[in-house]
C-alpha cells in the first residue's frame, strides 16, 4: 500500500488544486497500485477507501523507488508516493 504525498508539474510546482481535490475526496491519500509499474503503462492507483474509485494518469515516462519513496514521472506530472505497508 502507498500514500500519495505530493503531485507536481515537471518544473517541480505543486499542483495545489489537484492535491486539494484529492485530499477532499480521499483524506487518507492511501491506495494500491493496480499492477506493477511499467514505462508502457499508466499509473493506476486504487483508493483504499469507500469511494470505489481509481486514479489513472497519463503514460509513465520513468519511475524509481528509493527507501520506500516511489517517484513516478508521467507525461503530465510527477507523483511522489510513500510505501506504508
Amino acid at each position: 500500500m502507498y500514500k500519495i504525498i505530493n503531485v507536481t508539474d515537471h518544473a517541480g510546482n505543486i499542483k495545489v488544486e489537484f492535491m486539494e481535490s484529492l485530499k477532499e475526496n480521499h483524506p487518507e491519500m492511501r491506495g494500491v497500485l493496480l499492477y506493477p509499474l511499467n514505462t508502457a503503462t499508466r499509473l493506476c492507483f486504487i483508493w483504499a477507501d469507500k469511494s470505489d474509485k481509481m486514479l489513472r494518469t497519463s503514460p509513465v515516462d520513468k519511475y524509481k523507488e528509493v527507501n520506500g519513496v516511489l517517484k513516478i514521472k508521467t507525461q503530465n506530472s510527477i507523483y511522489t508516493l510513500e510505501r506504508i505497508s
